[in-house]
C-alpha cells in the first residue's frame, strides 16, 4: 500500500522549513561576521599609531623644458608597515596644486613613476605621508616636508656646427620634397626630384628615371611593400645637394618598375654615419656629421 499524498506534502515542507532554517542561521553567522570584522578593524585604529614620517626624501632629477615648463621627480624610503602614500606639493602662491591619490606602492623611488609639471624657477614644498588602511578608516602619518628651488631655463647654446650637406625643398601632400642633383657614376648631374621618407632605407628611384639618367643595372632584387611586390635592380648614383656642394660618388639606390616616384630614404645617412636633420618649418634636409 503506497504513502499518502499528505505524507509527501508534509516531508516536502519540513525539508522546505529545514533549508530556510540552515539559510537563515548561515545568513545570521555571515551578518555576525562582518560586522565582527568592522569591531575589529575599528577597533585596531583606534588603538593603532600611524606609521612613521617617510624618510630620505629627495629629488631623483628636474628636467626644465622652457621657460615656462619643467619636470620634478622626487622619491623617499618605503616605510615599514605602511600601505598607504600620498604626495604633493603647494606652489609658489601657497596654494595646493596637486594632490596625488593614494597608491598601494611600497617600493622606494616611488616617486619617480609620477613627474610633477611646475614652473622654472620658483620655489615648491613637498609634503610626504606614509598610512595605513583598516576598512574604511586611514591613518596618516605626520608629514614630511621638503623646500625645492626649481632651476630658471637656460637656453641652450646655438649650435655651431655646420652641415656636411643640405637642401631646401617644399611641403607637398604633406610630404617633403627635395630637388636633387642626380646622374649616372662619372656622368653628368640632372635635377631630380626626391620625397624625403625617413620611414625607408632605401633610396629607390623610379626605374624609366635610372633608364633616362643612364644609371647602371647591377643586378635584379626583389622589393615588396604594402601594395605588393615590383621587380627592381640594384644601382649607383652620383648625387650632389644643390650646386656647388660636394658631389657623393656611387651612392647605392634601388630602381623600380613603375614606381611613379623617387624616394630619399636613410641609406645614405646609415652608410656615411651622418646625422640627419629635417626641419619641416623651413624645408630644410641636412646632413651632420656625428660627434
Amino acid at each position: 500500500m503506497g504513502v499518502p499524498l499528505s505524507d509527501h506534502w508534509k516531508d516536502a515542507v519540513e525539508h522546505l522549513i529545514e533549508a530556510a532554517e540552515t539559510d537563515k542561521r548561515e545568513f545570521v553567522q555571515a551578518v555576525a561576521d562582518r560586522i565582527h570584522r568592522s569591531v575589529d578593524l575599528a577597533t585596531q585604529a583606534a588603538t593603532a599609531d600611524p606609521p612613521n614620517p617617510p624618510a630620505n626624501l629627495r629629488v631623483t632629477s628636474i628636467e626644465v623644458l622652457s621657460p615656462t615648463r619643467a619636470l620634478l621627480y622626487v622619491a623617499w624610503d618605503p616605510v615599514p608597515g605602511a600601505t598607504l602614500y600620498r604626495y604633493g606639493h603647494d606652489g609658489p602662491d601657497g596654494a595646493w596644486h596637486r594632490v596625488i591619490a593614494t597608491t598601494p606602492d611600497t617600493t622606494a623611488e616611488i616617486g619617480q613613476s609620477l613627474p610633477f609639471v611646475v614652473a622654472p624657477g620658483s620655489p615648491y614644498t613637498w609634503y610626504v605621508q606614509a598610512g595605513v588602511s583598516y576598512g574604511a578608516e586611514e591613518l596618516w602619518s605626520d608629514p614630511a616636508v621638503m623646500e625645492v628651488q626649481v632651476p630658471e631655463y637656460v637656453p641652450p647654446e646655438p649650435s655651431t656646427a655646420k652641415p656636411v650637406a643640405s637642401v631646401t625643398g617644399q611641403i607637398e601632400n604633406d610630404a617633403l620634397v627635395v630637388p636633387l642633383l642626380v646622374g649616372k657614376p662619372g656622368g653628368d648631374l640632372s635635377d631630380v626630384s626626391f620625397v624625403v621618407d625617413t620611414g625607408a632605407f632605401e633610396c629607390a628611384i623610379d626605374a624609366a628615371t635610372a633608364q633616362a639618367l643612364g644609371l647602371p643595372n647591377l643586378g635584379p632584387i626583389q622589393v615588396g611593400g604594402v601594395g605588393g611586390s615590383a621587380a627592381a635592380y640594384l644601382t649607383q648614383v652620383d648625387v650632389q645637394f644643390g650646386p656647388g656642394g660636394t658631389v657623393y660618388r656611387s651612392v647605392n639606390a634601388v630602381a623600380i618598375d613603375g614606381f611613379g616616384q623617387n624616394l630619399w630614404g636613410l641609406r645614405f645617412a646609415v652608410d656615411r654615419g651622418y646625422e640627419l636633420r629635417l626641419n619641416t618649418r623651413s624645408a630644410t634636409l641636412a646632413y651632420y656629421e656625428a660627434d
